[in-house]
């Protein structure tokens, strides 16, 4: 006979049964998995991320045709502890792309402004957060092209992990990871993302 925990919990305090369903609850609840499920909670940009991105981009270009063209994603995610981290995906200028991809800006909320705590340059979406953690924070993918000369290695997704200080801002080289098979994971940016300019 099939016993559920929730029958066991709610009529039982038989001690053989309530154990390993105890055990289940427990893992189930403080699993990183768990700990570090995310929501995405925001698409926006905010006046005060709009003023940040507007520094950065001045500190690598300030040709005014440059800086205009400048587009910004945005998915602002609360992971279950409360934090909040915020992926900026930029476009357009030379300020964030070349000719192997654009930027995308990893940061976390610092006051009245943001902290960055990674800048993954040359990728292309589709981002996303991957139910896997490390140091306290979602592992991501991203899109990276193959070598031109190298025909075996077409456009592909890496993994990219926190260190506990920052996200590897070069997708193409380790410690990202190229990932095989089937990703498990929430998209968070596509082409065709709706894009905001961050000047007027």
């Amino acid at each position: 006979m099939y016993i559920s925990c929730g029958q066991v919990v709610g009529i039982s305090m038989n001690i053989r049964w309530l154990t390993p369903c105890l055990t289940l609850i427990i893992f189930a609840a403080f699993s990183p998995g768990n700990l570090l499920a995310q929501q995405v909670v925001s698409s926006r940009v905010s006046p005060e991320l709009r003023r940040y991105l507007q520094d950065q981009s001045h500190e690598i270009d300030d040709t005014k045709s440059e800086l205009q063209a400048i587009r910004a994603s945005v998915a602002e995610v609360r992971l279950r502890d409360g934090r909040r981290q915020v992926f900026v995906y930029l476009t357009g200028g030379r300020a964030w792309c070349g000719s192997g991809g654009c930027t995308l800006l990893i940061l976390e909320p610092h006051g009245s402004t943001f902290r960055e705590i990674g800048a993954v340059g040359i990728m292309f979406p589709p981002v996303r957060l991957l139910s896997t953690s490390s140091n306290g924070r979602p592992d991501i993918s991203v899109s990276v092209k193959g070598e031109p000369n190298e025909k075996e290695i077409p456009t592909h997704e890496v993994q990219l992990r926190f260190n506990g200080m920052s996200y590897p801002n070069n997708p193409t080289v380790s410690p990202a990871q190229p990932i095989d098979g089937k990703i498990h994971g929430q998209q968070i940016f596509s082409f065709g993302e709706k894009e905001t300019r961050i000047y007027p």
